[in-house]
């Protein structure tokens, strides 16, 4: 059996539900957190697309950008209720109670991680390095292609010849596929093939610091001979060269250059390692970097997370290929602190 609602002006209101309330289900469970606010039968007022309980209050409004918020809000203290977190693009319905936080934005319609993910830190001086066989998975030749990954730079990354990935070999001209830090210093960098299609190029001081996350990308299109730097979702080089590439078979190296790093390698760390087997546009490559992804997407090949945490060994999210940790020292295993949302 039902029992009455205990304050007279509330069973008023269960019968009067505005019109514009989306959700039925949190208008009625507005008037329940609104009836533990009554004292000796006492009424508590009730606005429409709000419930006050003990303090707490839950923001109507609508659902901003097409989406409801991609990420939630904690939930209210004394009463209030949480953020709604129904996974879409945009703001949405911010749960603002007393004592609680506002549900954040969605970013590319993902939700929030569970937990803080993880990153490999490398120190060049002491050779750190990560090395994956991959095989054909790898982009050959003159195949179009995406390498994509975040990147934390400090004051000795950039260094003349101090890599941050390769693939390919050097012989013949225009088989290699990598980037590094040019000539240096800051804001020097390089995407290069060991031929015609090296390409110097300054990072844009103004949206990329000296220290700090940064997210890079090369892009090779194949048909017309294009290769593209992509520094957080913004071409900031490109060149056209008149030759095919021809990369080669070879192992996939992360932190260092096979070939080219008798200086050291890479000093700082690696996160979100990708490749994609098509020339990825920039809203294309805005649209995913900071999402983590599930290794099913159309076009991604390799995709080391690098989440493990702990051991010699990081595996491939799309064909569970195993990379290694290797060098005079070991890469770290570290905290990563990019804002990244899980699908």
């Amino acid at each position: 059996m039902t029992e009455p609602i205990a304050c007279p002006e509330l069973a008023s209101k269960a019968t009067q539900q505005p019109r514009f309330v989306a959700k039925p289900a949190l208008w009625a469970l507005a008037l329940a957190l609104a009836e533990l606010g009554c004292s000796d039968g006492a009424p508590q007022s009730v606005t429409p697309g709000s419930s006050a309980g003990q303090g707490g209050a839950l923001s109507g409004g609508g659902n901003s950008g097409g989406g409801t918020s991609g990420g939630g809000g904690s939930a209210s203290t004394n009463g209030g209720m949480a953020g709604s977190t129904l996974g879409g693009g945009g703001g949405g319905q911010a749960g603002a109670g007393s004592g609680g936080s506002a549900g954040s934005g969605g970013s590319g319609g993902g939700a929030p991680c569970p937990s803080a993910g993880k990153a490999l830190e490398f120190d060049g001086d002491q050779h750190t390095e990560v090395n994956a066989v991959v095989g054909s998975t790898l982009p050959l030749g003159n195949a179009s292609r995406t390498v994509e990954m975040w990147v934390y730079t400090v004051a000795k990354s950039w260094r003349a010849e101090h890599h941050l990935y390769q693939y390919g070999g050097t012989n013949p001209k225009e088989g290699a596929f990598g980037i590094d830090f040019g000539d240096g210093p800051y804001p020097d960098m390089e995407t290069y093939t060991n031929g015609t299609g090296d390409n110097h190029f300054k990072a844009p001081t103004a949206t990329v610091k000296e220290m700090g996350w940064v997210h890079f990308a090369m892009v090779w299109d194949g048909p017309t001979k294009t290769l593209k730097g992509v520094l957080n979702g913004v071409t900031v080089a490109s060149k056209v060269i008149s030759v095919e590439l021809t990369t080669s078979l070879s192992d996939l190296s992360i932190g260092f250059s096979p070939t080219f790093s008798g200086n050291g390698g890479f000093t700082g760390k690696i996160d979100e390692f990708r490749i994609w087997s098509v020339a990825r546009s920039d809203a294309e490559i805005a649209s995913t970097m900071k999402r983590h992804l599930l290794g099913t997407e159309p076009g991604l090949v390799v995709y080391f997370k690098f989440d493990e945490g702990l051991g010699t060994t990081s595996n491939d999210e799309v064909k569970d290929y195993v990379a290694t940790l290797r060098g005079d020292s070991l890469p770290l295993w570290v905290a990563s602190d990019i804002e990244l949302t899980c699908q």
